[in-house]
């Protein structure tokens, strides 16, 4: 039988061994990861019903090696399922790497969860030429973290929940971000999402057509913004509305509560006057005074227009 069926059906018939053996080292074996140039060396050894794999990426015959380790599992479809951790270096970033092999050519499909893949090709001798494998590192996307909903499951990207015993001095955050330094000043009250800078914003909501930010609650605040010099809410359109609010059914409920004086500036939808009297002369409300006459000097109104 020629040396590679030999290994292939040593790998395999120990490998589909189920019985709880002492700890035995298997074999050494190489793959390479196609169609990239890294070589993979594992030495297979038997613990119990498990098969550990521990070895190297050579990282297509760089000066410091990945370490690899894993498991080697029968499946019930006739392959070998190779689950492997390689720690790239010198980056230290993880790549989780999945396989599976069949007894000839004791290869398989191989795929990484940066969604690469190929052939994993037996190689006992020298490898194929190739490009070397595309590194664990952050900066592919230059997203430290990025998670995309699969289609036809439930539409939420990253669920997280906090306690509901929320600190009552500074409190709790399902969600917690922070550009660049903390605010200066914290609000205290629990949020399921908290953003948080001293100089720019804390949360950033854009979109085309639906809401940028959405809150809602049932007992606090749907969207709380807190600032020291600026703009504790900021909403802006380009053609639809910038800010809408809404009231509920129930009972004293009450779209917009103000607090305090109301500024106004740019295109002004609210001025002051000096009239003393309006009235409505169709088809729209003019300022007069009582008697006809002449508008008097420094009489002065606070009007508010409101566009329906």
């Amino acid at each position: 039988m020629p040396p590679r069926l030999v290994l292939a059906a040593l790998f395999w018939s120990t490998l589909a061994m189920s019985s709880p053996l002492a700890a035995q080292t298997i074999g050494v074996f190489r793959w390479q990861l196609e169609p990239y140039c890294n070589v993979l060396t594992l030495k297979v050894e038997q613990e119990g019903t498990l098969y550990r794999l521990d070895g190297t990426d050579d990282l297509c015959g760089a000066t410091r090696v990945a370490p690899a380790t894993g498991l080697a599992v029968p499946n019930a479809d006739g392959t070998i399922g190779l689950g492997l951790t390689i720690v790239d270096a010198p980056s230290g970033l993880p790549i989780h790497v999945s396989a599976a092999i069949t007894i000839e050519p004791l290869g398989g499909i191989w795929r990484d969860a940066l969604g690469n893949g190929g052939v994993l090709t037996f190689t006992p001798g020298p490898p194929r030429a190739g490009p070397p494998r595309p590194p664990a590192t952050r900066t592919r996307t230059n997203t430290p973290f990025e998670w995309q909903q699969a289609p036809g499951g439930t539409p939420r990207g990253i669920v997280a929940r906090a306690s509901e015993n929320g600190d009552p001095v500074n409190g709790d955050a399902a969600i917690y971000g922070q550009w660049g330094n903390p605010a200066i000043s914290h609000t205290p009250g629990n949020a399921g999402v908290r953003g948080e800078s001293a100089d720019a914003s804390g949360v950033l909501g854009i979109s085309d057509n639906g809401a940028g930010v959405y809150g809602y609650s049932e007992g606090r605040f749907g969207v709380f913004g807190f600032s020291w010099n600026g703009a504790g809410i900021r909403a802006t359109s380009f053609s639809g509305i910038g800010l809408l609010v809404q009231a509920g059914a129930g009972a004293g409920s009450t779209a917009l509560q103000i607090e305090g004086p109301i500024k106004v500036s740019g295109t002004a939808p609210a001025f002051r006057h000096v009239p003393i009297a309006v009235a409505y002369v169709a088809p729209r409300w003019r300022i007069v005074t009582q008697n006809g006459s002449a508008m008097p000097a420094g009489a002065e109104f606070n009007v508010l227009v409101i566009k329906r």
